[in-house]
């Protein structure tokens, strides 16, 4: 604990410790540190408990209201200005092996979970454009194909008959069409009640069984294609950034109220807990490399990045109580 009592450490050794000498020191040791580090059992760096209480409050609503949520929103209002303006393809960040695999991925029959399709087909929504199609197409088919209205039919009879034919027949003509189109549509819309419902469970049945059909793949791929080859700034433009944005804070909302349920609180907890418990007797560097955990960080650049940290807290008047607390202990000894 830092001595609160107001000494602070001689003037000499805060310009020693946070000199050139010093920051050069603070690098050359970095190395040696991070080594022994990883040899230290993870046991004595962590405690399940204790660990488990960090998690908890690193992801507590405070710390996401307070913390993550703006820096996320800050992080997501720069990333959108960038997007906006890239002009490159969505393929160009693509290799081209992870473009063959998305590829694969699409010749997947069960790519869509066949829940999914059942849902989509046999929505209230689906049901009423499926019915206004159907409706359309019976409409013009009558038109075209009926013999006693379509162009080839009666009507065109009529015409050929001349003014002889015409006349008071014509008018009786379009009076009795008149009549059977007024019957007729009550009746197609009662058809097509019963008939949609039917026609839209077919048709999700006829996409779950041939989703592995030749065309169905084409269909896939060429959708993943299309997306690839469009700019990003296209993709961005065509969703919109009021939705976008409005996206985003739905997704942080959900994922802010997940992580504070206390059935998931509860899981995470044991996860932690079971994870620092598990490797408590094995070396910090044994157990990352378990979990394939064995790139080094850059050095170099973690002592630049942390030194101006290290030099803002040595120089401050916390720091230099501290720093005259451990020379007058060393002097004492």
């Amino acid at each position: 604990m830092i001595d609160p009592n107001p000494t602070t450490a001689p003037t000499d050794v805060v310009a020693r410790a946070t000199g050139p000498e010093a920051e050069q020191e603070w690098r050359a040791n970095l190395e040696a540190i991070y080594d022994a580090i990883l040899r230290v059992p993870v046991g004595s760096l962590l405690h399940p408990r204790s660990t488990s209480d960090i998690v908890e409050a690193a992801l507590s609503p405070a710390a996401l209201d307070d913390g993550i949520r703006p820096a996320g929103k800050l992080f997501w209002i720069l990333l959108l200005g960038q997007l906006r303006d890239d002009k490159h393809r969505l393929a160009e960040y693509v290799p081209d092996d992870g473009r063959e695999a998305l590829e694969d991925l699409a010749t997947r029959p069960d790519i869509v979970p066949e829940r999914l399709i059942r849902e989509i087909f046999e929505d209230e929504a689906a049901r009423e454009v499926a019915a206004d199609m159907i409706y359309d197409a019976l409409r013009e088919f009558q038109d075209k194909v009926n013999p006693f209205f379509a162009e080839w039919g009666l009507p065109a009879l009529l015409k050929r008959l001349g003014p002889f034919g015409l006349g008071g027949m014509s008018k009786a003509f379009d009076g009795l069409r008149g009549e059977f189109e007024k019957r007729l549509e009550p009746e197609m819309r009662r058809f097509l009640t019963t008939f949609t419902g039917r026609g839209v469970k077919r048709a999700a049945d006829y996409a779950i069984d041939h989703s592995g059909d030749r065309a169905f793949i084409a269909l896939r791929k060429r959708l993943v294609r299309w997306v690839l080859d469009q700019t990003v700034a296209s993709l961005i433009g065509s969703i919109g950034e009021p939705l976008l944005n409005q996206g985003h804070d739905v997704a942080v909302d959900i994922a802010a109220h997940a992580l504070a349920m206390d059935s998931v609180r509860a899981r995470r907890r044991l996860v932690v807990e079971q994870l620092v418990a598990l490797h408590a007797a094995q070396p910090l560097g044994e157990a990352l490399s378990q979990y394939g955990i064995t790139a080094r960080p850059n050095l170099d650049l973690v002592a630049r990045a942390t030194w101006p940290f290290v030099r803002a807290a040595l120089s401050s008047e916390s720091g230099a109580r501290w720093l005259a607390s451990l020379t007058s202990s060393a002097i004492r000894g």
